[in-house]
C-alpha cells in the first residue's frame, strides 16, 4: 500500500519500501500474501521492475471465535467500527454522511470506533474533540478495547461499517461476517474476496457519503453467520505451501 497508494500510507518513504520489497523477493523461497489482490499487487511490483519473483502463494487468515459465545442479545441501535483511526481507514467519509442526515433533520446514529487514533487525521481528531456538531457527538471513540468487549460489540452492534480505502484483506469484515453481525464495507478488491461469501454484506463507493448516509438510517436483517475458518487450517495451508516450495 506504501507503494500503491502513497497518499493513504503513514509512511511517505518510496525508497524505503522500494528497497525492503526488492530485498524480500531476492531473499525468499517462497512469500505468503493474504489475498488474490494482495498478491496481484505483488506481481505488479515486480512486473513493472522486471524481477523474477519466487513461488507466491495465497495464505488466508483465521478467524478466532471465543471458546463459549456470550449469550444471544438485540442488536442494538449503534454502528460499530474496528481499527485504527487512520486516513486510508475513511473515517471521515463516515463523518460526513453524518453531516448530510444532521442537515436532513434526522436523528443521528451512534457510530462506535474501537482503535486507537492513528495518523492523517488530526483534522477529524480535533473536531470530534470540540463537540461543536451534533454529528462529532454522534461519534464515539473508545480507543483500542479487550477482546471481550469488542466480542460484545460485534454481538450487539446494528452493523460494522467498514469504509476502507484499500485494504490487504479486510479482518473485520471476516470477524463480523463469522460472528452473524451485518457489513457496510468499501467497495475495494481485498474486501470484496473476503466479504464475498456473505449474505449481510454491502458494498458501498468509498468516496460517495450520500450513500453511506442512506445506509444509516436503515436496521439490516438479521442474516447467518459464515463458519469461522480455524488458525489450524491456516497452518495446514502454509505447511502445504512450504512443501511445495521445497
Amino acid at each position: 500500500i506504501p507503494l500503491t497508494h502513497p497518499h493513504l500510507a503513514f509512511h511517505n518513504d518510496l525508497a524505503f519500501f522500494e528497497s525492503y520489497y526488492r530485498r524480500l523477493v531476492a531473499a525468499s523461497d517462497l512469500i505468503t500474501c493474504i489475498s488474490q489482490q494482495s498478491r496481484e499487487d505483488l506481481r505488479g511490483f515486480a512486473a513493472d521492475r522486471g524481477i523474477k519473483l519466487p513461488a507466491v502463494e495465497v495464505l488466508l487468515l483465521g478467524e478466532e471465535l471465543p471458546d463459549r459465545a456470550p449469550a444471544s442479545a438485540p442488536r442494538q441501535a449503534f454502528f460499530l467500527c474496528v481499527g485504527t483511526v487512520e486516513r486510508r481507514k475513511n473515517l471521515e467519509l463516515l463523518y460526513d454522511a453524518l453531516r448530510i442526515l444532521e442537515s436532513r433533520g434526522h436523528t443521528l446514529p451512534r457510530i462506535v470506533v474501537a482503535g486507537a487514533l492513528g495518523w492523517g487525521v488530526d483534522d477529524l481528531g480535533e473536531e470530534l474533540a470540540l463537540q461543536s456538531t451534533v454529528a462529532s457527538r454522534a461519534i464515539v471513540l473508545l480507543g483500542s478495547v479487550q477482546e471481550d468487549t469488542l466480542e460484545q460489540l460485534y454481538r450487539r452492534a446494528r452493523a460494522l461499517l467498514f469504509p476502507s480505502h484499500y485494504e490487504g484483506w479486510g479482518l473485520p469484515v471476516r470477524e463480523a461476517a463469522v460472528r452473524g453481525c451485518p457489513v457496510a464495507a468499501g467497495d475495494s478488491p481485498a474486501v470484496r474476496e473476503a466479504a464475498a461469501s456473505y449474505a449481510g454484506a454491502t458494498l458501498l463507493p468509498t468516496d460517495d457519503p450520500v450513500l453511506w448516509a442512506d445506509y444509516l438510517l436503515t436496521v439490516p436483517a438479521d442474516v447467518e453467520p459464515i463458519a469461522a475458518r480455524g488458525w489450524d487450517e491456516t497452518a495446514l495451508q502454509l505447511f502445504g505451501h512450504i512443501a511445495g516450495a521445497a
